[in-house]
């Protein structure tokens, strides 16, 4: 009897054995947790907030496809029923003849939102240039009358208020047909006081709003990506 009891003796010795490299492995190392408390990096990239591409969210789930077997879930509003923060009664915008665009031109050099402003800014603007910083909290600092639409999703932003500037530069999708954007922004502009004018080169459209009152411009270019509102718009003020 007693050396039937050997084999069971030793699978409890072992699995006993394991249970306390089980629990050992859980421990926590003080040294890597006082590293992880008063290294700055890590810190750091730990507490960073995840970066995501406002460009590339409106693609998503353009490409997907249903599986034959599976149940019609709900399915993605049609782009055309998206809030478009549209004005009632907003006129059409007027056709003009293709290729009388220099912004559209300045468009197509300029890579970032200070280039693009460089471009179209006349010469009391320059001096601001050089102390445009980026960050999404100049999309907020926009005229108190002429905001970003609702349906605006923020890509990039930038500006500058040093001495004697007042200068904001947006880059911004919106999930709304193009045309209708334009429109409602042409409309909203004009019932903000000021004078607009639009002009187009192929795929580039371009609304210039100016107010005489405080020297305010403002120049929105947008093209249509797939169903999808890209604009840059650039404001600017000398008064």
């Amino acid at each position: 009897m007693r050396a039937s009891l050997v084999p069971i003796l030793a699978v409890l010795s072992g699995m006993a054995l394991l249970a306390g490299c089980d629990r050992g492995s859980r421990t926590p190392d003080p040294a890597l947790q006082q590293r992880r408390s008063t290294d700055p990096l890590i810190a750091a990239t730990v507490a960073e907030p995840l970066m995501s591409d406002q460009a590339l969210s409106f693609q998503a789930n353009l490409d997907a496809v249903r599986p034959p077997d599976a149940a019609i879930g709900a399915p993605i509003p049609a782009i055309d029923i998206a809030p478009t923060d549209r004005i009632a009664g907003a006129p059409p915008l007027p056709d003009v003849a293709d290729g009388n665009c220099a912004a559209c031109r300045a468009s197509d050099e300029a890579v970032t939102l200070d280039a693009l402003a460089a471009r179209l800014a006349g010469p009391a603007v320059q001096p601001c240039l050089s102390a445009v910083g980026y960050s999404a909290i100049w999309a907020t600092r926009l005229p108190r009358d002429t905001p970003l639409p609702a349906a605006a999703r923020v890509i990039e932003a930038a500006g500058s208020d040093a001495p004697g500037c007042h200068l904001r530069l947006v880059a911004y999708g919106a999930a709304v047909p193009l045309g209708s954007l334009l429109a409602s922004e042409s409309a909203r502009f004009a019932r903000a006081g000021y004078r607009v004018t639009y002009a187009r080169d192929g795929a580039v459209h371009v609304l210039t709003a100016a107010r005489a009152r405080d020297g305010s411009t403002l120049t929105l270019i947008g093209r249509d990506a797939s169903g999808i509102a890209d604009l840059r718009l650039v404001v600017t003020r000398t008064g």
